[in-house]
């Protein structure tokens, strides 16, 4: 509830104007009606989903046709497989430590094979492998 707290403070103005709503949810069971929304985005976040594929499917229903999905990570699996020593041996640390502790720890083609599954459209990512331990965002379309 932390984070909704931080929310509704940053966003008072536009919750005034009704420009933004902030409500607690779970990625399982979005609290809204199918096709709600032009675009979803999970920043950070994609590791702790208990069921992916299942969220990955709230998403999709949430959206609408033609509505964008994007996904983006801090930690993936492009820093481990970097050219640079540095960022290869803390991606690779991070990245096994991370999934020891339950992670899901994704390359951005694991995210666009997921996205694809989930029913997606011209899914795609874009990665930076030496920016933090290997950052990645993958987008796709209903």
């Amino acid at each position: 509830m932390a984070m909704v707290e931080q929310a509704v403070r940053r966003n008072l103005p536009a919750i005034a104007r009704g420009r933004v709503e902030v409500r607690h949810g779970d990625c399982s069971q979005l609290p809204y009606e199918d096709a709600s929304f032009d675009q979803v985005c999970a920043i950070e976040t994609f590791y702790f989903w208990p069921d992916p594929p299942g969220g990955l499917a709230e998403a999709y229903r949430v959206l609408k046709p033609g509505g964008q999905l994007a996904i983006t990570l801090e930690m993936s699996r492009e820093a481990a497989d970097d050219p640079s020593l540095t960022q290869r041996f803390l991606g690779r640390r991070f990245t096994e430590r991370s999934e020891r502790a339950g992670l899901h720890i994704l390359s951005g083609d694991d995210l666009v094979d997921r996205l694809t599954k989930a029913g997606f459209q011209d899914a795609r990512f874009v990665s930076e492998p030496r920016r933090s331990l290997g950052w990645v965002c993958a987008l796709a379309r209903k």
